[in-house]
């Protein structure tokens, strides 16, 4: 990245561009905060001389250097941020990079549930859900218990967790820190609010994320049952979060320098920026990754978008990155109760609360409603129920509907259930809202079996008595249900591919309703669902085959992706008979044992095969047999789905977009070869875009290029290409320019900070749309003709420059920014009154800078400026 361009990225921001964006999915940018790459010769002092003799002056925020990077960033006052600033900071000889800081969001995961007593779990659920007897279903679902019952725990291997900190007091984290701990090493950056404290200690217990992402690489043996996929790693967690869960991005870079420093083997992160082309964390990522350092980055949870979502540092080349498969089994808590029937002695069973959930402590007997009369109303023929906890039976009507009925006759508590196992969370209207019925004061859900179990006994004449414990009070325990998108991808999970048409994400991991540990202030375990939890299992899986098989770290990559299971698209929860994209599950879901147990290593993972435009038909792929025995492997080619990137006569990527089973076809030079033990062979691969796509759409196909071996093992090598010109995507939509309210002219203050009272004044303002990324983007001003109209265009006359915040490098998506100008332009002066007109340009993906007829280009109507 050119450093000029990214100064002025970061003076877009401070004049006022960050504000509009960070709603929009732009980085929220620190004002004044940079970091700074120094050149290799140069350092601190000599980067402090040349701000001195600018005359310019910083305060030194935090310095990192380590054999990968050298630099710091550093605090300016805003007020010297103009142009002058940013050239002389461009130009300084010391000076190799220079980004604008920040902020980065830990990635948006949901909590399903907390909790910390395993002791009502009944014996049978306990072993389908947490994991006794090497049943955890993540584990199972990515052969991770396999490895684990040869006895590989990732013994010797140093892991960093880059994230929130972590409550290493939990006695399933070993309860201490430090050398000889579970979690021996640490630092935290930020404290609870940002203060830059520069700890060595990251405990923490205002978030749970940090302690449920270690709980999942390295938990020890616990109540619940279940293991961390590498119980035997040595963690360092490095905290960047505070507990509003954000952090800047000078910290996390630092962060990652550290734990590179510190010498781990494998670092994980599951966080991301907004942005969806590498920035400074993917920059060092990949210097990491370069250094023989395994990186695991989180997707990203925000499917909602489309395609081209997944955002930095997973958008780096080789940072892998993680996107999330569903669990097998979906863990939910239950309350504690009981019931009894006469004088039997209590029986156990679980339900939820609902809102309202003023319950209390109550013993009472349970009145069941009937279906005969079908106006909603089951309670008819009841008496008092005030003394009563009533249990609705589905209907034609809302439960809160058919409580009112329940209400009327003076029921306060009331519990309901649903077709599905796993009760439905009930939510009532406020009791005390002001509505012209009544309702009760606390509502629950039962699971079917329970309730139908009631319902039976109640109709053969049994009266029922169920005592319930206050939600606040009452003892918690999981229970689980078969989840029927197991195995499938989570439909919140970004999809690639980078703008560049890069594969990502690189492999997918169980993330969907994970089980593992929290704060033992939060409950001490929790159930979470996202990327952010599939990422350190990728972790902990790279640990295991490290200590396995000891290999150069791109071939542990190509073995995890290779030996990865293709799946098949989960449409609407109905599973189809297609693979799913690889923009959407990259290699497929993880299978470690299969990892570290294969004797054929591919020379590559992943063929890239561009779009139509740079198309590269033919690729090698060189495969070794490291095993003791002759391996024949049959070569095959299995498409997955293709899918439009843009909806019909659109420029945006569609949400969901549309898909098509076409496929590719694939050339084999040899279909069958036989390696013998210690050899290679090299396999020529020629590809041939599916056919009858609609090209302006941006048709993306994809496949895997299939290896069986006769020792039973498979390899799969994922391939993926675009029909379309990505330089044809409109990446740079229609922008408005608004009139004046009043008058011919827009009223500026005389001085662009100051303005006088009781004067109306208004700017001119235009848009910035962005419906897909843009390399390179600038809004200029010219000077047009005094005597033309008021409205409409005429010629353009004298180039006068770049409005700020422009131009912009590397812009992501956006919607309708819209900015406002004051007269100044980016070199500081500003223009005369007159008339004016603005012209932007786009550069077109895979656009070449210096070439006018790769850009998109825009003129706004002319307008009039006065100062008064």
């Amino acid at each position: 990245m050119a450093a000029h361009g990214l100064l002025r990225w970061s003076f877009a921001i401070l004049l006022g561009i960050a504000a509009a964006s960070t709603a929009s999915g732009r980085p929220q940018i620190v004002p004044g905060r940079y970091l700074v790459e120094f050149e290799d010769q140069h350092d601190q002092s000599s980067f402090a001389s040349n701000l001195k003799r600018s005359q310019f002056s910083a305060q030194l925020r935090i310095s990192i250097e380590s054999t990968i990077f050298k630099g710091a960033s550093y605090q300016f006052d805003s007020d010297q941020l103009g142009e002058d600033a940013l050239q002389a900071l461009a130009s300084m000889r010391s000076v190799k990079n220079v980004w604008p800081v920040s902020m980065i969001r830990r990635t948006t995961d949901d909590v399903i549930w907390s909790g910390s007593d395993p002791g009502a779990i009944p014996e049978g659920i306990r072993k389908q859900v947490t994991g006794e007897n090497g049943r955890f279903p993540p584990h199972i679902q990515t052969q991770v218990n396999r490895l684990h019952a040869e006895g590989l725990t990732g013994k010797g291997v140093k892991i960093g967790v880059v994230d929130t900190g972590v409550d290493y007091r939990h006695p399933a984290l070993g309860g201490c820190f430090g050398p000889g701990c579970l979690i021996a090493r640490g630092y935290d950056y930020t404290g609870d609010q940002d203060s830059l404290i520069n700890d060595l200690d990251p405990f923490v217990n205002c978030s749970d994320h940090g302690t449920h992402v270690t709980g999942i690489i390295a938990a020890q043996p616990n109540e619940f049952g279940f293991l961390g996929a590498a119980p035997g790693a040595e963690i360092g967690m490095y905290r960047v979060f505070t507990c509003a869960d954000e952090a800047p991005s000078d910290i996390v870079l630092a962060a990652l320098n550290q734990a590179f420093i510190d010498g781990n083997h494998i670092i994980t992160a599951s966080l991301g920026g907004a942005d969806r082309w590498s920035a400074a964390i993917s920059v060092i990522a990949q210097r990491i990754f370069d250094k023989g350092v395994i990186c695991t980055f989180a997707a990203g949870n925000s499917r909602r978008g489309g395609p081209f979502m997944v955002t930095h540092p997973a958008s780096s080349k080789d940072g892998i990155a993680v996107g999330s498969v569903e669990n097998s089994e979906i863990p939910y808590i239950l309350l504690n109760a009981t019931w009894s029937a006469g004088n039997s002695s209590p029986i156990t069973f679980g339900w939820v609360h609902g809102r309202p959930s003023a319950w209390g402590n109550v013993s009472l007997p349970l009145y069941v409603g009937d279906l005969d009369d079908m106006t909603c109303d089951q309670f008819s023929n009841a008496d008092n129920l005030t003394n009563h906890i009533v249990l609705l039976l589905p209907d034609i009507c809302r439960p809160w509907y058919s409580s009112t009925y329940a209400a009327r006759k003076g029921a306060k508590y009331v519990l309901t259930y649903g077709e599905g196992e796993k009760p439905p969370i009930v939510e009532f209207p406020d009791p005390s809202s002001k509505l012209e019925y009544s309702l009760p004061t606390a509502v629950g859900s039962l699971p079917y079996s329970v309730a139908s179990k009631f319902v039976t006994l109640t109709q053969s004449g049994e009266t029922l008595f169920l005592s319930i414990t206050d939600p606040e009070l009452a003892d918690k325990y999981v229970d689980s249900l078969p989840n029927t998108g197991a195995g499938f991808m989570s439909s919140y999970s970004n999809w690639g591919p980078t703008f560049e048409l890069d594969t990502k994400p690189d492999i997918s991991i169980p993330g969907g309703s994970i089980l593992s540990l929290f704060p033992l202030n939060q409950g001490g375990y929790g159930v979470m669902s996202g990327t952010s939890m599939a990422t350190p299992l990728a972790a902990g899986i790279f640990a295991l085959l490290i200590e396995a098989r000891g290999e150069l770290m791109t071939d542990l990559k190509n073995l995890v992706r290779s030996t990865s299971k293709p799946l098949n698209f989960l449409d609407s929860k109905e599973p189809v008979p297609y693979l799913a994209p690889v923009s959407q599950q990259g290699s497929g879901i993880a299978q470690a044992w299969d990892a570290v147990h294969a004797n054929g290593i591919p020379s590559i993972s992943k063929i890239v095969l561009n779009d139509t435009d740079h198309f590269v038909q033919t690729h090698d792929l060189t495969v070794k047999n490291v095993g003791n025995k002759s391996i024949t492997y049959l070569f095959s080619n299995r498409g997955a789905l293709t899918f439009y990137t843009l909806e019909p006569n659109s420029f945006s990527p569609a949400e969901k977009p549309q898909l098509l089973p076409r496929y590719a076809t694939v050339k084999f030079s040899e279909s069958v070869v036989t390696i013998l033990p210690g050899n290679t062979t090299i396999v020529s691969l020629s590809f041939t875009p599916p056919a009858d796509l609609d090209a302006s759409r941006i048709a993306v196909y994809s496949g895997f290029i299939t290896l069986d071996g006769s020792t039973g093992e498979r390899l799969s090598i994922s391939y993926q290409g675009v029909v379309g010109s990505m330089r044809n995507i409109t990446n740079l939509g229609s922008a408005i320019m608004k009139e004046p309210d009043s008058g011919p002219n827009f009223i500026l203050p005389k001085d662009p900070y100051t303005r006088t009272a009781n004067v109306s004044y208004q700017y001119p303002s235009y848009t910035l749309n962005a419906p897909f990324g843009i390399p390179y983007v600038d809004y200029a001003v010219f000077s047009v003709s005094r005597n033309a109209s008021t409205s409409g265009t005429s010629s353009l006359g004298e180039y006068l420059g770049s409005l700020p915040p422009f131009p912009l490098e590397f812009l992501s998506p956006l919607s309708q920014q819209r900015l406002k100008w004051n007269g100044l332009l980016y070199n500081g002066s500003r223009v005369a009154e007159g008339r004016y007109a603005f012209v932007i340009k786009g550069l077109r993906i895979f656009g070449d800078r210096e070439k006018e007829e790769d850009y998109i280009t825009q003129r706004l109507d002319d307008f009039g400026i006065e100062y008064l």
